[in-house]
């Protein structure tokens, strides 16, 4: 399940003729994974507790959240927003059991911004870095790569929508987040196994 924001939700929507590792549940075999995104125009990490009912119904295991830039982009301080993503990350823990890990990527740039361009890459630092120390059981910090080099490449002329181009590259890290789910997944599921002692 991948909880987005519009900046980032028109990814599934790439041409699957595309030469690219993104398309339909993230060329990822149907067997293994089943990958349903939810993007809502707007949404912000304030709001996205409202949003919560759809993880109710269909129950995943795993959530990937790509949400935050909208709340940087705002009069909202950092420390508000890293509240915010608490009180949701123990919201999703305490009301769906059936969730056992949620990934959260790295917050991105933005070439056009409401608030002074330098304000928003201070807060994007700062709060990148609050998620990557958050410490909840649970919960993963993803960092996504290529984004900080050559980023007008990457964006649409709104400067705020990723472009195809970086939309693949947000899918391919994305992909690789969901492939490590289950390499961890794996780990914890040969932990729980009983030790060969205890077969005898």
């Amino acid at each position: 399940y991948l909880q987005q924001n519009s900046a980032n939700s028109r990814a599934n929507n790439l041409d699957d003729s595309r030469p690219t590792c993104y398309g339909p549940n993230l060329r990822l075999s149907p067997t293994e994974f089943s990958i349903l995104f939810h993007g809502v125009g707007g949404l912000t990490v304030h709001r996205a507790c409202a949003e919560t009912d759809i993880v109710a119904h269909i129950r995943p295991q795993a959530i990937f959240i790509q949400l935050g830039e909208n709340d940087i982009d705002s009069h909202r301080s950092v420390q508000s927003i890293h509240l915010n993503v608490t009180k949701l990350l123990d919201d999703i823990y305490s009301t769906f059991p059936s969730v056992t890990a949620v990934f959260w990527g790295q917050l991105l740039p933005r070439l056009h911004t409401r608030i002074d361009p330098t304000v928003y890459s201070n807060k994007l630092h700062a709060l990148n870095q609050l998620l990557k120390a958050t410490d909840r059981q649970k919960f993963h910090y993803w960092p996504h790569f290529g984004f900080w080099k050559d980023s007008q490449l990457l964006f649409s002329s709104d400067g705020i929508h990723l472009n195809s181009r970086g939309q693949h590259l947000l899918a391919r890290s994305i992909r690789g987040a969901t492939l490590r789910y289950r390499a961890i997944s794996a780990v914890r599921s040969v932990a729980c196994l009983p030790d060969s002692q205890s077969l005898r």
